[in-house]
């Protein structure tokens, strides 16, 4: 239960931004690709969306980073029963932040790529147009 809102901290800002950029993106993407009468068959809605994957991955590891900071910091020991997330981040400096960024990012850029590229695919075996696409 001590590393409840360090959890929170990192899932919600992960998730949300995950999911909104990879809509918004794919949503902008398809409406250029119409605007400019590209049409739009398998390969050009794989393409949208491993790129619109990748963007969102990147910007769902950095939006996160903050929050699996604080709770590597919670699980290594860094805290005691009664120590509050609050009081462990008042000793975290900036940086802290963001140390491992780099790691996080190749590893979360596999993950979320591959999650939505198979969302947005299994979405169109079942008859649903691709995540953006009218």
């Amino acid at each position: 239960l001590k590393g409840l809102p360090a959890i929170l901290g990192k899932m919600i800002p992960y998730t949300m931004t995950q999911l909104v950029t990879f809509d918004l993106l794919t949503r902008q993407v398809y409406e250029i690709l119409s605007q400019n009468s590209i049409p739009t068959n398998p390969s050009v809605a794989l393409g949208v969306s491993v790129s619109c994957g990748l963007i969102a991955a990147v910007a769902s590891s950095l939006a996160s980073q903050p929050g699996d900071s604080l709770l590597s910091e919670i699980n290594k020991g860094g805290s005691t029963f009664g120590t509050s997330a609050l009081e462990i981040m008042g000793g975290m400096g900036p940086t802290d932040y963001f140390r491992g960024t780099r790691a996080r990012l190749v590893h979360m850029m596999a993950i979320v790529t591959t999650q939505l590229v198979c969302y947005d695919v299994i979405k169109q075996l079942v008859g649903l147009s691709a995540t953006g696409a009218k």
